[in-house]
């Protein structure tokens, strides 16, 4: 979905936007589908999401609009990638389950709300 992940950069304002696929239980990081800042995508890339395991995961697991106004509030546990996301400047998180495919959006700056995607 890389037209719907350029369409959720600019309506969101964010600094990035990852495409996370179902591979069976998991999550996994699709990289045709997302775009950002290289040093997140890279950490991203390694990751994997379970249902209902941080932003991503659960929004997988609600089918609905998940976010979190600051990840570096968070513990490790509610935000596996704390630590990536304060190296590379990640603040706000939010995630939303289109098409089969869950899109996640990074701001570096705190969110009010979840955005509208």
């Amino acid at each position: 979905p890389p037209c719907l992940i350029m369409i959720v950069l600019v309506l969101c304002t964010c600094a990035d936007a990852i495409a996370w696929k179902p591979d069976g239980d998991k999550l996994v990081f699709d990289a045709a589908g997302s775009s950002g800042p290289a040093a997140w995508l890279e950490g991203s890339s390694k990751c994997t999401f379970a249902k209902g395991q941080g932003v991503p995961g659960r929004a997988w697991e609600s089918g609905s609009v998940e976010f979190a106004p600051n990840v570096q509030d968070l513990g490790a546990d509610k935000y596996p990638r704390l630590d990536l996301a304060k190296s590379c400047g990640i603040k706000g998180s939010a995630a939303v389950l289109k098409d089969g495919v869950v899109i996640e959006c990074g701001s570096t700056s705190p969110l009010d709300a979840a955005p509208a995607f």
